[in-house]
């Protein structure tokens, strides 16, 4: 709806004299979006979820130190969807008849946990504390779909699946999947300055072929309060009050993939045509609809991590330095396969019959620095504390498929390219396109520029249209020229949160920012994109339109005159996204202890607080926290995203 309110051209009344719907069909120059207003209007469609979570335990301590718990855990989830989408045949985009989907969905998830836990202190300076466990956690579910269309009354109490002529109907129960877990635990520490932590997990999925179900999985992890030495004196003691050192590595299992990957699935009820002679008869039959990897395992993450905590200025200061370093293997990634399979295939980009599996072929490095910093204290009545963290950070792809190859993000636009791809080498989700040098100013610019010496497209290229960079010195400007634009993953993470109160008043404040990273803002190409007939930004004012006009936004051009793909995916839509918001701020104060007419009231608290106050950025869009859209292939692409919503909330509480 945000995209289509922006795209929708401002020519089109919303509503006409007559009292019907402004629509884009009046003429083709006025684009092709449907008019927001009345899809707004006429959307009826609900998304509702009842969930049920049940949890109970129950514990015994057989011996002194000694105990046996057990937990049962019951979440179930009940989906009730509907949309009854209205014909609207005066506009350009439909629909032409009147159609609802409605669709029921259950799931349900059960797990049991056993653990055994034996504490004892030797000696007054050896304490040992030991925990295993067993779990089990199954999931389960189906679901059920059906639609009508062709209803010839719209009546809102007509909006039933029986007043409809046509129907299809589909269900399906889900891959029943299952895990199951053996672990064990044993943390030790001797005059409580040394400390030891050992973990081991067996974990067993039914994702994966029998044989390679179970992975295990080691941790450990040893501290050293360095402050309860004996050695640690005074002096080092007026300097810092307390320092501890700690250090672990372990490993963690990833099997989120859909189930039966290790399998050749077979379809039913589809029609397939063979070939009888000049005729082509369909038959309703079975066919391979996936091919099996039977090698497919568990994805591993190992992380080591070494931490400096600290208190300091008499335990007003507290804080910790941490360096992490985190390599995923095995990591879990479509296959890419050669497209000779003799039949229809779903490739990365070649939608269609065959889904093809996962495959442990990736590695990734994750490592960085966290720092906390907390302050604390008073003077007088005025009570304060301060808190800071930062996080740098560095990502990378170590191992993929091989130089050349990589993983595609969404396609976007017209031009349907992707916008993210990641490579063997480069940070996730990079952005890829074309570099640019500005705008052709003159006709012996476009003459004279080597980027173009033996590009065949050379004579079509106008003045203010956008100078396109020729990377491997071909002299042409191809796909062999698309480059890494930028990291959409931030170097540096921070926060930063105070509270303060003063007798009955209280105060409370946080930050939160992220800087050294680029954003695509895809809405502003559609939006700037003169080929279009859409709503174009105001920005498009500035676009060229003679020699010295502009050297950022091409001239204006018909799709038939702009043969030179100046809104193809470029550096043009990439811009900086760091940004510092005030995320929150609240201000109260409280009554205490006041009596009317000899009657004591409660206490009463009176505050007013907002949330996403404001944003400092340079970013063009709405909001330049933009995350992931589609998957972790893509991220920090602006495809006109909602924009994030202000609140302001006053209140009262009341204690008795």
């Amino acid at each position: 709806m945000v995209w289509t309110a922006i795209r929708f051209n401002p020519a089109i009344p919303v509503i006409n004299p007559d009292g019907s719907w402004g629509s884009s069909q009046a003429d083709n120059q006025l684009g092709d979006i449907n008019n927001p207003v009345e899809t707004a209007k006429l959307t009826d469609q609900y998304n509702k979820t009842n969930r049920l979570s049940a949890t109970g335990y129950a514990e015994l301590e057989i011996l002194k130190g000694l105990k046996i718990r057990a937990n049962y855990g019951y979440d179930g989830s009940y989906n009730d969807y509907y949309n009854f989408s209205v014909a609207t045949p005066e506009q350009t985009r439909g629909p032409s008849i009147s159609t609802l989907n409605q669709g029921y969905s259950k799931t349900q998830q059960l797990l049991e946990e056993y653990y055994l836990t034996y504490n004892k202190i030797f000696a007054n300076v050896h304490e040992i504390t030991f925990t295993g466990g067993y779990s089990a956690q199954t999931n389960t579910g189906n679901f059920v779909n059906a639609s009508r269309s062709g209803f010839t009354d719209t009546d809102p109490n007509q909006r039933v699946l029986n007043a409809g002529s046509s129907a299809g109907n589909s269900g399906n129960y889900d891959d029943a999947t299952g895990l199951q877990s053996v672990f064990g635990r044993l943390n030790y520490a001797y005059d409580s300055k040394y400390l030891l932590t050992v973990t081991m997990r067996a974990d067993g999925s039914s994702v994966f072929a029998p044989g390679r179900q179970w992975g295990y999985f080691p941790a450990f992890s040893a501290g050293w309060r360095i402050s309860d030495e004996k050695f640690y004196g005074q002096g080092m003691k007026d300097i810092f009050s307390s320092l501890k050192l700690t250090g672990g590595w372990g490993e963690l299992g990833n099997q989120n993939i859909p189930a039966f990957n290790y399998l050749n699935r077979i379809g039913l009820g589809s029609s397939y045509g063979y070939a009888l002679g000049t005729n082509t008869a369909m038959q309703n039959g079975s066919a391979v609809i996936s091919l099996p990897n039977p090698y497919v395992t568990w994805e591993a993450a190992s992380m080591t991590n070494i931490s400096l905590e600290f208190a300091s200025l008499n335990n007003h200061l507290n804080g910790s330095v941490t360096y992490f370093n985190k390599n995923t293997t095995h990591m879990l990634i479509p296959y890419s396969g050669v497209e000779t399979y003799g039949a229809k295939t779903q490739l990365p980009d070649d939608p269609g019959y065959i889904s093809l599996p996962n495959l442990n072929a990736g590695e990734m490095n994750n490592h960085g620095v966290e720092i906390e910093l907390n302050y604390s204290n008073k003077a007088g009545q005025l009570k304060y504390s301060f808190a800071a963290n930062g996080s740098f950070l560095s990502n990378k792809v170590t191992k993929l498929y091989g130089t050349g190859q990589y993983l595609s993000g969404t396609s976007y636009g017209r031009e349907n390219v992707d916008i993210s791809r990641t490579y063997e080498g480069q940070p996730i989700a990079s952005f890829y396109g074309f570099k640019t040098n500005g705008i052709y100013q003159t006709q012996a610019e476009i003459d004279s520029d080597p980027n173009i010496k033996n590009d065949p497209n050379k004579a079509n290229i106008r003045s203010g249209d956008v100078m396109f960079v020729d990377v491997n010195g071909d002299g042409i400007i191809d796909d062999k020229d698309r480059v890494n634009l930028g990291n959409p993953n931030p170097k540096f993470v921070y926060g930063f949160h105070g509270t303060l109160s003063y007798k009955n008043f209280d105060f409370s404040f946080s930050f939160a920012g992220e800087a050294g990273l680029k954003l695509y803002n895809a809405d502003r190409l559609a939006g700037l994109d003169a080929t279009q007939v859409f709503n174009w930004y105001a920005e498009e004012l500035g676009r060229w339109h003679g020699a010295g006009t502009s050297n950022t936004i091409p001239r204006l051009s018909s799709p038939g005159y702009n043969l030179n793909d100046n809104y193809r995916s470029s550096d043009l839509w990439v811009e900086n996204g760091a940004y510092l918001s005030l995320k929150s701020v609240s201000l109260g104060y409280t009554f205490v202890k006041k009596t009317v007419a000899g009657v004591a009231l409660p206490d009463i608290h009176l505050y007013a607080s907002s949330y996403n106050v404001l944003m400092i950025t340079g970013y063009k869009g709405f909001t330049p926290e933009l995350g992931y859209n589609g998957n972790n292939l893509q991220k920090g692409v602006d495809v006109a995203q909602y924009p994030s919503a202000r609140n302001v909330t006053i209140g009262m509480s009341a204690t008795f």
